[in-house]
Order: structure tokens, then C-alpha cells, then sequence
């Protein structure tokens, strides 16, 4: 695993708020690396940047590219997690938000209030 992942996956480790435990789903997403690619977690603009000098990572949607290995077992995988919304990135809106034209790749987003 790539030291840029380690790093994203002690930040959802962190991540934890509401009903998303950061430490249940980074467990169970190495135990499922077969599932996965890349995953990191994110928040629109600066809000991360707010509120980093107290100590809390804010954010609150979970990027999860699928391996393509089995999708139905990776959103099964995250739905456990309680989101609040979940969806699937593919297509050309993929290959936009991934800057790769006729990729193929999934993506799978998933959103905690």
C-alpha cells in the first residue's frame, strides 16, 4: 500500500462524527482490500482547512474507487457503515472527476450528515 493511502486511511481513522466511525471502516476496508483501489474522504471547500487548528478533521463523504473485483460486495460493505446517502460515480461523470477519459472506473460515494 502506497504511504499517500496509509496517510488517507489514519485520516478517516479521525474522521469519526456522528454515525460514522472511522475506525470500523478503516478495519474493514483492509480486511477487504480486494474490493478497492484507492480510498480517501473528503469535504467541500475549506472546511477542513476551518477547522484543522482545533484538531478535527472535518469531512464527511467517503471516495471509494472499486477494484471492479465485486461492486455489490463493496457497497454492501459500506452501506453497513450507516450513510446517509450512497451512490455510484461511473461513466463520464467518472472520467471527469477522475481526469481520465474512458477509464471505466467506478466510483463509489458515500455521504454522512
Amino acid at each position: 500500500m502506497s504511504r499517500p493511502q496509509e496517510l488517507q486511511l489514519e485520516l478517516i481513522r479521525l474522521a469519526s462524527f456522528n454515525d460514522f466511525d472511522g475506525g470500523r471502516a478503516v478495519d474493514d476496508l483492509l480486511r477487504s482490500r480486494e474490493l478497492w483501489t484507492g480510498v480517501l474522504m473528503d469535504a467541500a471547500g475549506l472546511v477542513k482547512l476551518r477547522d484543522i487548528g482545533a484538531g478535527v478533521w472535518n469531512v464527511d463523504t467517503l471516495y471509494v474507487l472499486s477494484s471492479g473485483t465485486d461492486d455489490r460486495a463493496l457497497e454492501t460493505l459500506v452501506r453497513s457503515w450507516g450513510p446517509d446517502s450512497i451512490g455510484w460515480i461511473e461513466g463520464e461523470a467518472a472520467d471527469r472527476e477522475l481526469g481520465w477519459s474512458l477509464s471505466g472506473l467506478r466510483v463509489l460515494s458515500a455521504w454522512w450528515d
